[in-house]
């Protein structure tokens, strides 16, 4: 399932194996990692994405119909009458080698 609704020219994304080979090469030492969930209201998130008109529709449904199942991994949820989702991020911490 295959879907392309923002426009994702401005992002990039690597896995936490990637950051770790990154780390590693570049010889930081004491790695610490951890995993953090960024909380963002869905309607602001949207309008940073700048889908096409409609879009933003199919988002919003696709979140809805998501909540409680987060079988797409965004923790969609309500907060009152507003919709959040959160952006799992990978967090590494180390010191560089001389």
């Amino acid at each position: 399932m295959s879907r392309n609704y923002a426009d994702l020219s401005h992002a990039s994304v690597c896995t936490p194996e990637e950051l770790l080979t990154m780390a590693n090469a570049s010889k930081i030492i004491g790695i610490k990692s951890t995993w953090y969930n960024v909380k963002m209201e869905l309607k602001k998130q949207i309008k940073s994405l700048f889908p096409k008109p409609g879009d933003d529709d199919k988002m919003r449904e696709i979140l809805q119909a998501d909540i409680k199942k987060n079988s797409i991994g965004m923790g969609a949820h309500w907060v009152g009458e507003k919709m959040y989702i959160v952006y799992p991020s990978f967090i590494l911490a180390g010191k560089k080698t001389a």
